[in-house]
């Protein structure tokens, strides 16, 4: 034991041991509650589990029943439409028309769930009984560690003009290319899959020019393209320019060279000289013009896939595969058959349950 004073000048007596085991068997208490618990959550949820087990049993009869209506409902959408088909298409959204993209997908698809075959029609350049056959489309950005890395590097650090290898630093310390990958949304990526499904296997070729027009005549994606093409002549012209003067310059270089060569100034060194350094202007220049070069080639690049609003990297086959069993009308009608019984099972039982109660509370 410790002798401590306290303040009135007596002394308390502290046995050291007695407090670790103090604190031991508190520790020892909590750990027991936190295992209690456990244990007791993990029971409910056995028990949980077994209500909603018992109570699918109960009414097997039902469900399968549902389950069966919906399964007939499927069926006879099958036999009536036929089975369905799938196609893709790529295509890379320029002048930051990626949203408006999304927007005509479900614009389309609003059509088709609404019924309004005319207009669905109209759009596709397709009568109204093939109008009929398309079943819906759906859009998700192409995903991958190459194109991740190729935005990255376009952002951040894509050579700049006049300096190349220069990098944008601030921002590379600012977001780093693990947390610009994490913060990337479907409406970034470039290139986007666009599905088509339809009960008829060879509509598909007729649903991509649709489309298209769809997007390609949106105003302000009319206006940003007219900006662009402007500002893509003018960039050339200046490049072109500036190659041009190279040129100049270069051959102003050569025809000095050819005059110095035959100067008679004496080139000797002596033993005590430094070797002078040399310095090579017209390799200077042939370097800037092959940057110049480089610019123009991607500059001629960009200007091609920018030719139109919505470039198409792969079209829709002309014939479309089928889609597999689980996709089909049958599988989805079954669920949704499966689904609503055990909903209205649900829901009656726990009507009747709060029937009970009430009459309880009366005799009570």
């Amino acid at each position: 034991m410790d002798p401590v004073r306290q303040p009135s000048g007596q002394f308390e007596y502290h046995d050291s041991d007695a407090d670790i085991a103090k604190m031991i068997y508190k520790t020892a208490q909590s750990v027991k509650h936190a295992f209690i618990y456990l244990y007791r959550g993990i029971q409910r949820l056995v028990n949980i589990f077994f209500y909603i087990l018992l109570f699918l049993l109960r009414n097997i009869i039902w469900i399968i029943l549902g389950t069966a209506l919906g399964l007939g409902y499927g069926l006879y959408q099958l036999n009536k439409n036929g089975s369905k088909f799938q196609s893709q298409m790529i295509v890379k959204a320029n002048f930051n028309s990626i949203r408006s993209l999304y927007n005509t997908i479900d614009y389309l698809n609003a059509i088709i769930n609404t019924g309004r075959k005319d207009e669905l029609a109209g759009i596709f350049n397709i009568s109204p009984a093939e109008a009929a056959q398309i079943d819906g489309f759906s859009i998700e950005p192409v995903e991958s560690e190459v194109i991740k890395a190729e935005m990255y590097k376009n952002l951040f650090i894509e050579n700049r003009h006049g300096d190349p290898g220069k990098m944008d630093t601030v921002w590379l310390r600012t977001l780093n290319y693990k947390d610009f990958k994490e913060k990337l949304t479907r409406f970034d990526y470039p290139y986007q899959e666009i599905s088509g499904i339809a009960t008829n296997p060879v509509i598909f070729a007729k649903l991509q020019d649709g489309i298209i027009d769809q997007i390609s005549h949106i105003p302000l994606l009319l206006q940003s393209k007219q900006k662009q093409d402007v500002t893509n002549k003018d960039e050339e012209k200046v490049i072109r320019g500036a190659i041009s003067g190279i040129d100049s310059l270069r051959l102003a270089y050569n025809q000095r060279l050819i005059i110095g060569h035959g100067s008679t100034e004496s080139n000797q060194l002596t033993l005590m000289q430094t070797t002078p350094e040399t310095k090579t202007p017209e390799l200077d220049l042939y370097d800037k013009l092959l940057d110049l070069q480089d610019e123009l080639k991607k500059l001629g690049q960009r200007s091609v896939e920018e030719n139109n609003i919505l470039s198409v990297y792969s079209p829709f086959n002309p014939v479309g595969q089928k889609v597999s069993f689980l996709k089909q009308s049958v599988v989805k009608y079954g669920i949704w058959g499966f689904t609503l019984s055990v909903a209205l099972l649900f829901v009656l039982a726990v009507s009747r349950n709060l029937v009970k109660m009430e009459k309880k509370k009366k005799l009570a």
